[in-house]
């Protein structure tokens, strides 16, 4: 059966199959070519096609005709006269062996049988397969798809095989047969269509996917149904071996786009009339549904496919200008996001690359091209990730300042038609949608909040948040905009780091409007002073949290005390309101509150009163909201209260005594988690209040054994250990070196890996766990060697790029 199996695949393989037809239903030997349909049923297995199944066959090797009405599918294949054939040299001839004679004699039954393992083989390669996590959308697509290529594929067999029958009755044809081959032929056509928007579906929805090969996958789909119209590949392939030459990447140039737009680029030689089959080319649609595949991948040059397939619409667009092919905004907006989220090194070169080609398009006029587009620039935006780098802080002002001036543009605030985004319903009058600039506006302040403590980034923040303002005062009906509470809490927390102390009137003015605004809208018939001309978002518990630190940076320490007790009595009327937004109340306001007054009251004697009063307070508002129930960072606060006391000798073993006993109770209290700055402020407070230097120093050294056996030694635990105990203690106790990876383990500070309060420094391995004898430092020279090679081959590869150059030159 093995034999007859091979013999049956081999007869598939040589001998392409036609149209069957209900006379031609057997084996059956001479001088003519048969042919030989299989019909297999759930309950019977005959040698005849089932009644009423489509006799006709793909025009491929094996084909496969589903009958799923009657329960069969049949196999067809081409049988030839082995005996009279005449050509030795024929594949048919070459092909004869023994084998051959056994599978003409073998019974019905097993000719069935070995069909039978051949069709099994043939659905599972041609049939595409899932993984099973694939979307069910895309598993439904791709089965249209796979059925759409079998009835094309059908239909283009009957087409030819009846117009071959047609032609060989000669010249006189009868007004039937005429009929006959047209109306194949539009089967066919129709048939061609179909197989079009079948593709164009499965693309559309296995790029949505979630599957990491789903952009690879889609854009195989595209280049599938260009091949099918016969459209020549690509002359600037994407060179995947090279990981910064890269052939598109450097094909994708300004003049290369430029001579594609002026039609100077070269045809190919293999270029055909496509006018024909227009309706079966893939749409400016099917390119931006695989680069939105792209955008949304993981893949790690996920950039460089987009950047490649981006060069490809404008090379299709040079070929067929006729079609509408040529990259649009929203094409180029796509590439830009896909180099945003890619790992290439030369990914911001490349977007500022882009951006010059795209002015080049919008200067030539090209359909769809807008300069200035500003979905284009808001991807472009969120593409900048280091505002420290003097050439990203540029591009993020200049590119915000484009985005702004289409935002205000007067021609485009109320003009409908400048809307560049619509319903995706399908309606003529489909209803326009805003372009939504919140999320750009936020990203930009966010990023000038990463120069926290760099002069001017507060007031850059702040004046962004101004044009929020601004764009949502115009009423505009192309853009919108949503001043949300988390931009006002990125300026506030610039604000605090500021060194400006006008800086911190400022954050108190933000905050007083986010209060009135929700006075105004959450507590009727308050009398609310300031009526705002603008519309601030309610306050947030990190809004008061900021402003409060902010308020210990101001000269005027009595009036910083008094506005700290006031926004903490406007807090609990939020939190006491049945409008408050607060979703889980917590004590972090209460917690700025302690480090801003011991911050203004440093060394001051009522500090601890005053302290102290706000740890009675968290304890009372806890009652009816327990998350404002003071935490250990609320007693390690406590803590550094009473470390900054300077008091005289008599005072110190009384204040020592309330010292030992709030740090005894926070280490029996289960449900408290110390802190490494609960250790840190209690040997402050043992340095600062016991004045006997021996028992000092073994309370010290109990104290940071304890830290030791809970894995919190910070860099200050162990700075303070090592100057408060002599050098042969300290090394006896910690050593040289690395410190112990469960000495560290539940640090929340600052941590220091080694002896000597560094985290790492020269002829420090840093990044290597504990001490063990593991390769890391031969990997690393190894990893070392390969990157010296790889530069070294890079910069010979370039060289010879350049004296080919000057030798083309000459």
């Amino acid at each position: 059966m093995t034999a007859l199996r091979a013999t049956a695949l081999r007869c598939m393989k040589y001998y392409p199959s036609r149209v069957c037809t209900p006379s031609i239903n057997k084996w059956t030997g001479g001088s003519q070519t048969q042919f030989c349909p299989v019909a297999v049923s759930a309950t019977t297995v005959l040698g005849v096609p089932c009644p009423g199944a489509n006799y006709s066959t793909i025009n491929a090797p094996g084909s496969v005709v589903n009958d799923s009405a009657n329960g069969g599918f049949f196999v067809s294949f081409v049988k030839n006269d082995f005996s009279t054939s005449t050509d030795r040299n024929s594949p048919i001839m070459t092909q004869r062996n023994e084998s051959d004679t056994d599978l003409i004699r073998a019974s019905n039954e097993e000719r069935v049988e070995a069909f039978m393992g051949i069709i099994t083989d043939f659905k599972k390669v041609k049939k595409p397969k899932l993984s099973k996590r694939f979307d069910h959308r895309s598993e439904v697509k791709l089965k249209a798809l796979y059925d759409a290529k079998l009835r094309a594929a059908n239909a283009k067999a009957t087409y030819e095989s009846v117009a071959t029958s047609v032609s060989k009755q000669g010249d006189i044809k009868e007004c039937s047969e005429l009929d006959l081959v047209r109306s194949a032929r539009e089967e066919w056509f129709e048939s061609e269509k179909m197989l079009s928007r079948a593709f164009q579906q499965a693309i559309k929805y296995v790029g949505r996917t979630k599957e990491p090969d789903a952009a690879s996958t889609a854009q195989d789909l595209l280049t599938e149904m260009l091949e099918r119209v016969s459209i020549p590949p690509t002359q600037y392939p994407l060179d995947e071996g090279n990981d910064s030459e890269v052939a598109a990447s450097t094909k994708l140039k300004l003049g290369v786009m430029s001579n594609m737009l002026k039609g100077s680029t070269l045809l190919p030689t293999s270029l055909r009339d496509v006018s024909e089959v227009s309706h079966l080319l893939p749409s400016n649609s099917d390119f931006h549904n695989v680069l939105h595949s792209w955008a949304s991948s993981k893949a790690r040059k996920k950039g460089l496919y987009a950047e490649a397939l981006l060069l490809r619409m404008a090379e299709l667009a040079s070929w067929y200008p006729a079609f509408f092919l040529a990259p649009t905004s929203e094409a180029f907006s796509l590439v830009v996001k896909s180099h945003a989220g890619s790992t290439h090194s030369h990914s911001l070169k490349k977007i500022v690359n882009l951006h010059k080609i795209h002015d080049v398009y919008a200067d030539f006029g090209v359909p769809r091209i807008i300069r200035g587009d500003p979905f284009f620039l808001q991807c472009s935006l969120k593409a900048l990730k280091n505002y420290r780098s003097p050439e990203q802080l540029a591009l993020a002002e200049k590119w915000l300042s484009e985005l702004h001036s289409f935002a205000t543009n007067p021609e485009n605030v109320h003009n409908r038609s400048a809307n560049v985004q619509k319903e995706a319903n399908g309606l003529a009058n489909a209803e326009a949608v805003k372009l939504d600039l919140t999320g750009t506006y936020t990203a930009v302040i966010r990023g000038f909040a990463g120069l926290c403590g760099t002069a001017g980034a507060a007031d850059r923040a702040r004046s962004v948040l101004d044009k929020m303002h601004g764009i949502v005062e115009m009423h505009s009906d192309v853009t919108k905009m949503t001043v949300k509470c988390n931009a006002y809490d990125l300026v506030l927390g610039l604000y605090r780091d500021s060194k400006e102390e006008r800086h911190k009137m400022e954050a108190l003015a933000l905050l007083e409007e986010m209060i009135a605004e929700w006075q105004k809208q959450c507590l009727d018939g308050t009398d609310v002073s300031c009526v705002l001309s603008r519309c601030a978002p309610f306050p947030s518990e990190k809004s008061f949290a900021f402003v409060i630190q902010a308020l210990a940076h101001i000269s005027d320490k009595s009036a910083a005390r008094k506005k700290c007790w006031q926004l903490l009595d406007e807090v609990e009327t939020m939190y006491e309101s049945s409008g408050t937004h607060f979703s889980v109340p917590t004590n972090a306001v209460y917690n700025a509150a302690l480090e801003s007054l011991i911050k203004i009251m440093a060394n001051d004697s009522e500090l601890i009163d005053e302290v102290r009063g706000i740890m009675d307070r968290m304890e009372s508002v806890g009652l009816k909201i327990p998350g404002v129930k003071p935490d250990a960072t609320s007693w390690s606060l406590l803590l550094k209260a009473y470390s900054l006391l300077s008091c005289e000798d008599d005072h110190r073993s009384e204040l020592f005594e309330r010292v030992l006993e709030i740090f005894k109770e926070l280490n029996d209290n289960p449900s408290m988690a110390v802190t490494d700055n609960c250790y840190y402020h209690m040997m402050k407070c043992t340095v600062r209040l016991v004045p006997d230097e021996n028992e000092k120093r073994d309370r010290i050294l109990e104290l940071f054994l304890g830290a030791c056996e809970k894995g919190l030694v910070s860099a200050n635990v162990l700075r303070m250990f090592r100057i408060n105990v002599s050098e042969d203690v300290f090394v006896e106790r910690v050593g040289t070196g690395r410190l112990a990876d469960n000495w560290l383990a539940n640090v929340t500070s600052y941590k220091a890996l080694y002896t000597d309060g560094t985290a790492g420094g020269a002829g420090k391995n840093a990044r290597r766990k504990g001490k063990s004898t593991s390769d890391w430092a031969k990997k690393q020279k190894k990893e070392e060697f390969k990157r010296q090679g790889m530069a070294a081959a890079k910069a010979h590869r370039k060289q010879l790029r350049q004296s080919k150059r000057r030798k083309a030159a000459k």
